[in-house]
């Protein structure tokens, strides 16, 4: 069990007093955005507030009207969101005076700015600070709460502080300082002093500072600033500026900053403070940050960007990772920096002053840190976690204790995350590099040498069996990882093909391989009949014996042929399973792939021709706890539940993951539930993912019968019956159990998109469809999808071919003048009240572009050279730039040749669609027949999509104990999280700007 409180519960508040002052406080109880109460003081409207509730307007109105320091907190009942409004008072909140205010946690209350309507920067951000007197400065706390929406033609999307400011436990996401040079998307802090702890700023955009602005005192510490962007093509600093004035001195303390891009220089940081002391970073990890993100020649940093004449200074940090556009490494580019005990992945330009300790990777020879995708790793923020092996453990200053001098008590993550802790076993407590800690000695390293499967107790070099590994640590108390000698793939893919026997592991274990492409393991050698499906082989692993977790990494499973339960897998404990291939696998009693009675966790993982035979779950047959990512699954086969079978109160989270060309008499695709269960049998959530092209009589993408399916942010079409014929999407029975219930989801392109199939006897039938609203359905029940925002009867949703339109999985896009583009929740903001950072195709692809989220999996995300929006960007492209080459002001749009969203037409725009010329989604052939992939035509899909290495599509960027430079090529961005990253394929890099 975590020692992390429930983010869901109400927080626990400490409160010092302030000087000796009596803090007058008060109770907000109304939940809406109005003023009717007396705000002449914190007693008058205790006294009358107007007959409904105290609100937080009130609140902030009464405290800016006293004479002391007030304090205001929520009552239980104030909880989901605040939403400000400009009804009778302007849209922000102007806090003028000492103030505290507590929330009762950033996931239970959001303040949502007021919006203004569809344009950038006609709406408001949430706070602003400043009681209009720079000679004192007052003191202000915010805690708790989410803040999101802002959308102001200013500084400051969410919070624009003149004042001493201090953010705490909070969240800061999806706002936007909008205009031409604005700054701070998330917070801009211009004088005073301003500490931020314990809170994640993501998805935030400004022209510069996407994130943070600071020209003035700031400390940051245990905090994530992640995903945000710098927009301005002069601008500058994607997460955070440290600006360019005689009173700008911050310094950074155990926190991340990763993924966040700029047009310009400093993907992740700029300093440009003249102070020799203007920023100082310690114990922190700045990764996957990307500079010059349009491609136009000149932005420089991607991690770090010291501007000429500024110093920067290094203490136990890790810069690796980070890109200038597409492809080029660039973890630190110019100024001065000073490091010490700070690994470096490749050397930049600039002045280096090196004070010992440090590990600095050469131009070309970048080190690889062997960093886990961003992830919950404990405590209130997310972190990058290490991966066995990485040069980062252990590394640091051996003179540090934590808590002394300018070592913090705990890493990132807090409490319970001590800052010194043996992480490599070999050495004592030494503290390490970076923002996360490695807490124990757990990370025990077998280095498979051998590629013969065999137990013979000879260890040799060159005899060391992946078996015999596996029975050394299972018998040990300690969690052990094992990898593979990169002796074993240097001249190429290999395998390992079993004669003994499945394997099975227990315990606390992981296999960590150098790639699915790179390393198979075949149980075809157990099998006398390897061609036949007659069950007289065996599993790749049995997990049965209870184990603490077991995850597999970077391996291709293939050959089972088990008489019993999961043909390449059964697991009845804890597995994990990342970036691997299940394929070709077979089982007698169901989970041709994998068969769960425990808990399974799949991350960016590939099923395909998997058979699961007349027990069903041709991919999957899950009775357990199941949660499926970034997955493909793709020709499978089943009695039921081709792609995934879910049962026998089995509780499945399918998210951004494509079902396709599968096959089943019910449920194609996916099937829930037991037609003969006596009650209400699981429940599956399908997320921002596809199901597509799949086969079966009944329900070829989805079947439901006595269990909850419930649908979100998808797509559902080109469905055939088993003789090829255009079939039925989803089909639910009438039970009184069954509910299929959509939000936001497109079911289009199908002969049937939504059936009932009556179950009798049935004495009370109902009916299974449920609608959230804002659905897209080709034909469905009127009574039902007529709920806001819901479009029935939509035959042609205008959808490309299923395609590599970007990220780990096939989708389809949105074609121009589709129905599903801006027809989502108007309400709606990426990150913020449920609603997802990024489409199913993961990073760069934001979920909420051009003002409004888009029905469907994908969202419609244009190149911003695509000036014609069709979808790619070619010669009808350049025409367009040639006829609007000269226009200026309001006429220099991005239809009339405006690639970098400055104010003109001109030759930077025309280098712009140089660079993007020939990128395009797949769909940008609208010739292509859409409703036409047959099953037998399925692994098509596969070879269509480009780039491609070895006949797969590159999976999610997972890092490994292996020093392989994978992360570290000219593929794309090199980081993932299980909500948040995805890569691009090797090859020429397809550019499709989120910032439109």
């Amino acid at each position: 069990m975590s020692d992390r409180p429930d983010p869901r519960q109400r927080r626990l508040r400490h409160e010092p007093l302030e000087d000796r002052r009596m803090l007058a406080g008060v109770t907000v109880s109304n939940g809406n955005d109005v003023v009717n109460g007396t705000v002449t003081s914190i007693s008058a409207l205790v006294a009358d507030s107007g007959g409904d509730g105290i609100s937080l307007r009130e609140a902030i109105l009464a405290a800016n009207a006293d004479a002391a320091a007030d304090v205001i907190d929520f009552a239980p009942s104030v909880v989901g969101t605040i939403q400000l409004t400009n009804v009778g008072h302007v849209g922000e909140l102007a806090i003028q005076h000492d103030l505290t205010t507590n929330g009762p946690g950033a996931a239970v209350l959001t303040i949502r700015a007021f919006g203004g309507a569809a344009a950038a920067g006609d709406g408001a951000r949430i706070f602003r600070i400043d009681d209009g007197n720079i000679a004192t400065f007052k003191s202000v706390a915010l805690s708790g709460l989410m803040l999101a929406g802002g959308d102001v033609n200013g500084d400051g999307g969410a919070i624009s502080n003149f004042e001493n400011l201090s953010i705490a436990d909070a969240t800061i996401s999806g706002n936007t300082a909008a205009g031409g040079a604005n700054r701070g998307g998330g917070v801009l802090h211009f004088f005073g002093t301003l500490a931020i702890a314990r809170t994640t700023i993501n998805g935030n955009t400004a022209a510069h500072g996407g994130g943070v602005y600071a020209s003035s005192v700031s400390n940051i510490a245990d905090s994530l600033i992640h995903s945000n962007t710098s927009t301005l093509s002069s601008g500058g600093g994607g997460g955070i500026v440290a600006a360019s004035f005689a009173s700008t001195k911050m310094t950074i303390t155990g926190s991340t900053i990763s993924s966040n891009h700029a047009r310009n220089n400093g993907g992740g940081i700029v300093n440009a403070s003249p102070n020799s002391d203007g920023l100082v970073v310690r114990h922190s990890t700045i990764t996957g940050n990307r500079a010059d993100s349009d491609s136009v020649a000149g932005g420089a940093g991607g991690g770090l960007y010291t501007d000429s004449g500024a110093t920067t200074s290094l203490d136990h940090v890790i810069i690796a990772g980070n890109l200038r556009q597409a492809t080029i490494r660039s973890d630190q580019s110019g100024g001065v920096t000073e490091l010490r005990f700070s690994l470096i992945g490749e050397r930049g330009t600039g002045t280096f002053v090196d004070f010992g300790g440090n590990q600095i990777g050469p131009p070309g020879s970048p080190i690889d840190p062997l960093l886990a995708p961003l992830a919950d790793n404990g405590g209130p923020t997310w972190t990058h976690a290490f991966l066995a092996g990485s040069r980062a453990i252990d590394a640091g200053d051996p003179a540090a204790v934590a808590g002394v001098g300018t070592v913090p008590l705990s890493d990132q993550r807090g409490a319970g995350f001590g800052r010194t802790a043996n992480g490599d076993i070999f050495v004592g407590s030494k503290i390490d590099i970076g923002a996360f800690e490695q807490q124990s000695a757990s990370l025990v390293n077998l280095f498979v040498n051998s590629l013969v499967d065999d137990n013979d107790g000879n260890f040799a070099p060159g005899d060391f069996s992946l078996r015999e590994a596996i029975e050394i640590a299972s018998e040990q108390t300690t969690s052990y990882t094992i990898a593979f000698a990169s002796s074993l793939t240097s001249a190429g893919p290999a395998a390992i093909v079993l004669t003994m026997g499945e394997l099975a592991p227990f315990g606390s274990l992981s296999i960590v391989g150098p790639g699915a492409d790179l390393l198979t393991i075949d149980a075809s050698g157990n099998d006398p009949t390897p061609t036949q499906d007659n069950r007289d082989g065996s599993r790749v692993f049995n997990l049965a014996f209870a184990n603490e977790g077991i995850a597999l990494n970077g391996l291709r499973l293939i050959g089972a042929d088990s008489k019993s339960q999961g043909g390449a897998i059964f697991n009845q404990g804890q597995l994990t399973v990342t970036e691997c291939t299940i394929a070709d696998s077979s089982a007698g009693f169901g989970g041709g792939g994998i068969f769960n009675v425990g808990t399974l966790t799949v991350v960016g993982s590939t099923f395909s021709g998997n058979r699961g035979n007349s027990f069903g779950g041709g991919g999957v047959r899950n009775q357990g706890e199941m949660s499926l990512s970034d997955s493909t699954f793709q020709g499978n086969t089943a009695a039921n539940g081709g792609g995934v079978l879910n049962l026998q109160g089995g509780q499945a989270t399918l998210l951004r993951t494509t079902l396709s060309g599968n096959t089943a008499n019910s449920g194609g695709g996916l099937y829930g539930g037991d037609l003969n269960a006596p009650s209400a049998d699981g429940t599956i959530n399908l997320i921002q993912s596809t199901v597509s092209g799949n086969r079966g009589s009944f329900g070829a993408g989805i079947f439901n019968a006595m269990s909850t399916v419930i649908i979100s942010h998808s797509t559902i079409t080109n469905h055939m019956d088993l003789a090829g014929d255009p079939g039925i999407a989803i089909t639910s029975t009438n039970q009184i159990a069954t509910v299929t219930r959509l939000q936001s989801t497109v079911v289009s392109g199908n002969s049937s998109d939504l059936s009932l199939q009556i179950v009798s006897p049935n004495p009370t039938p109902t009916q299974p469809y449920q609608s959230a609203g804002f659905n897209l359905i080709g034909a469905g029940p009127t009574a039902v999808f007529s709920e806001l925002g819901d479009q029935n009867g939509v035959t042609d949703a205008m959808l490309g071919p299923l395609a590599d339109n970007g990220g780990p999985t096939l989708t389809h896009a949105l074609l121009p003048g589709s129905p599903a583009i801006d027809a989502g929740d108007p309400a709606a903001v990426a990150g913020a009240g449920g609603v997802p950072h990024f489409d199913q195709r993961g990073f760069a692809f934001t979920r909420v572009a051009g003002g409004r989220i888009d029905v469907g999996a994908v969202e419609r995300n244009a190149a911003s050279a695509d000036f014609d929006s069709d979808l790619d960007v070619d010669g009808a492209d350049f025409l367009t730039w040639q006829r609007g080459l000269g226009a200026s002001g309001v006429a220099a749009t991005r239809s009339n040749g405006n690639a970098d969203g400055d104010n003109d037409v001109d030759g930077a725009d025309l280098a712009v669609w140089k660079a993007q010329f020939d990128s395009s989604a797949a769909v940008a052939a609208a010739s292509v027949n859409a409703a036409a992939p047959t099953a037998s035509a399925s692994a098509g899909h596969r070879a269509a999509a480009s780039p491609a290495v070895n006949g797969e599509r590159t999976p999610l960027a997972v890092q490994r104990m292996t020093a392989r430079d994978a992360v570290f090529t000219a593929t794309g961005l090199p980081f993932l999280d299980p909500e948040l990253f995805s890569r691009r394929p090797a090859g020429k890099p397809r550019v499709r700007s989120p910032w439109r």
